[in-house]
């Protein structure tokens, strides 16, 4: 009799906690869910990141559209669905998301769930770069440099990469370590290119074809 008390108490304990918990849970912030989502993603359980992000994409949450892009990109927790992937990035993209306009041009870019279209990839790119996304700055840069979407222009891929470079992006560092080392876009000057390269070569990202990497071999 004691034994069945007690685990009476128990069950009862239990279905208290259970109703005191279920309702944090409902009423989780946009930015709890966003959390429980990124940790559900790293871990690969991308079926409740599905859960997690899809109502809050819905509503409009541009970080959460962005998740739903990925996972649709890669066909992670869902089908592979390449034009899902394009239509999140590009409801991020028209909020004005950075991220999202990357994302999108990068999709134009290669045709990934929707029809090549330089165009669109540059538009997208300079919006975001415009907006002050290191990432979009250095891909902007890189146009200008190689003149595939738009004409040639050393000195604004240089411009571009310079930005990029200053806010941290390593490739960027890299990139402008190289200007200054070869002339390109810019007056040579080879103390701005190690000191660039040196930046860059921090954060793991070494220029092996540098005057400075074949000194010091």
């Amino acid at each position: 009799m004691k034994h069945l008390l007690v685990l009476t108490l128990l069950a009862a304990l239990m279905t208290s906690l259970c109703g005191f918990f279920q309702p944090a849970l409902a009423g989780d912030s946009d930015q709890a869910r966003l959390d429980r989502a990124t940790r559900a993603y790293n871990l690969g359980k991308y079926r409740d990141v599905y859960r997690l992000v899809q109502p809050l994409a819905e509503q409009g949450n541009v970080q959460a559209q962005i998740l739903m892009g990925r996972l649709f990109e890669n066909g992670l927790g869902v089908d592979q669905d390449p034009a899902a992937a394009v239509d999140w990035y590009g409801r991020a993209a028209e909020a004005g998301s950075p991220e999202g306009m990357v994302l999108l041009a990068y999709c134009y870019q290669l045709g990934l769930g929707v029809m090549k279209d330089g165009a669109q990839a540059f538009l997208w790119t300079q919006k975001a770069a415009d907006l002050g996304s290191p990432e979009a700055q250095f891909n902007l840069a890189m146009m200008f440099s190689r003149g595939k979407l738009v004409d040639r222009n050393p000195q604004l891929a240089f411009a571009w990469a310079e930005k990029s470079a200053q806010a941290g992006y390593a490739e960027a560092q890299r990139y402008v370590g190289a200007c200054y080392e070869h002339g390109a876009g810019v007056k040579k000057d080879l103390e701005k290119a190690r000191y660039w390269y040196d930046k860059a070569a921090a954060q793991g990202f070494r220029e092996e074809g540098s005057v400075f990497s074949r000194t010091e071999k």
